[in-house]
This record gives C-alpha cells, sequence and structure tokens, in this order.
C-alpha cells in the first residue's frame, strides 16, 4: 500500500504540474499577443501621424509656388515643378509604411486619399491640373477625420 499511495501521490503531484505549466504557458501566450496588439497600434499611430505631418509640410511647400499651372517648356517653371515634386516625393516616402500597418477601411479610405493626391500630382505635372487642384486633395488627405480618429487611438 506504501507504493500505491507513492505512485498516487507522484501521479496527483505530476497532474497539478502539469496544469500549471498549461497556465503559465496560457499566460504568457495572452501576454505575447497583448503586446504585440499594443505594439501594432503604436505601429499604426506614428506611421499615421508621419504621413499626416509630411502631408501638412507638403501643403505649406506648395503654398511658396506663386503660379497655378505650370510648363515644362518655360525655364523659369523649372524652380517651382523642382519645389513641387520634392516635396511630394517626401511625402510619398512616408507612404509605404502607412500601407503596412493599416487594414480594412482606413487602408481603403488611406489608398483611395493617397490616390487622389497622385492623381491631382500627375495632372499638375502634366500641365493639364492645377495647384489649386493639388492643394485641395493633400489638404482633403491630411484632414482625413478618419485618419486622425487612428491616430487619436491608443
Amino acid at each position: 500500500m506504501e507504493q500505491d499511495t507513492m505512485a498516487l501521490m507522484t501521479l496527483a503531484a505530476s497532474a497539478a504540474a502539469s496544469v500549471g505549466a498549461l497556465g503559465a504557458a496560457l499566460a504568457t501566450w495572452k501576454g505575447a499577443t497583448a503586446w504585440k496588439a499594443q505594439a501594432r497600434c503604436e505601429s499604426r499611430r506614428l506611421a499615421l501621424e508621419r504621413w499626416i505631418t509630411a502631408g501638412v509640410k507638403f501643403r505649406g511647400r506648395l503654398k511658396f509656388v506663386y503660379k497655378d499651372r505650370v510648363m515644362w517648356a518655360v525655364l523659369a517653371d523649372r524652380p517651382d515643378i523642382e519645389r513641387v515634386s520634392e516635396s511630394f516625393w517626401e511625402w510619398n516616402a512616408t507612404w509605404p509604411a502607412v500601407v503596412a500597418n493599416l487594414e480594412g477601411d482606413l487602408l481603403a479610405q488611406a489608398t483611395q486619399l493617397w490616390t487622389d493626391v497622385y492623381l491631382a500630382y500627375a495632372a499638375f505635372m502634366e500641365g493639364d491640373g492645377t495647384l489649386t487642384a493639388l492643394g485641395n486633395a493633400v489638404e482633403t488627405a491630411y484632414n482625413s477625420t478618419l485618419l486622425k480618429q487612428a491616430v487619436a487611438r491608443r
């Protein structure tokens, strides 16, 4: 009977240790999941903040171009073309982080806003669009309520 009692106690201790290990593993998994979600939220917030801030800078720089239309053939327009182009590509450099960190409706809206700015930029560079239209597209992008709400969420 003494061996049976000892075997039963060993079995009970092993079962308790297994339950404890399972509980520790579950707690670790939940903690890692929460940390990952927090890190993703922070990454999304930072990407959107950078994109919105770059959009504000882009819009501000457009205010230093005093022509509503530019022509590639006109040498006097080259500095304005370079300023607009440089500002667009600086803003555009923040886009990959936005795409990598957004999903669902936020990604769809951000993509639409980016596309609108790109089309206005392309039209302006081709001489078909106006600086006013490009500025309005940029302003619409950085004033997006949905994106600002995503930045505000923590």
